[in-house]
C-alpha cells in the first residue's frame, strides 16, 4: 500500500513473516516495488504471532470476488508486479 486512509488501523496493509529469510526476500521485493514505482511504500512487513480470521464475508475476497472493482483496480496490479519481481 502506498497510501494512508482513514480506515488504517482496521485495513492496515502488511506482510507477515515466519523466518527471517522471508523477512529479507518480502523487504526486498517491497525495495525493488518501490524503486521501479518511484512511490513509497507504507506495507508493514511483521512477524507472524497470532492468526485472527476476518469477519465470514470477507474471507478469501479475491478468491471469491476475482471481478470486484476494488480486486481489479488493486490487487491485480499488485499481483502481476510481485509476480514480474520473483521471475527475475
Amino acid at each position: 500500500s502506498t497510501q494512508q486512509h482513514s480506515r488504517r488501523e482496521d485495513y492496515r496493509s502488511a506482510v507477515y513473516f515466519f523466518d527471517v529469510e522471508t523477512e529479507k526476500k518480502v523487504k526486498s521485493i517491497i525495495n525493488t516495488l518501490s524503486r521501479k514505482r518511484n512511490k513509497k511504500y507504507i506495507t508493514a512487513v511483521l512477524p507472524f504471532v497470532a492468526f485472527e480470521p476476518s469477519r465470514e464475508s470477507i474471507q478469501n475476497y479475491y478468491k471469491t470476488r476475482p471481478d470486484a472493482p476494488f480486486c481489479k483496480r488493486y490487487i491485480e496490479p499488485k499481483l502481476k508486479l510481485v509476480s514480474e519481481i520473483l521471475k527475475s
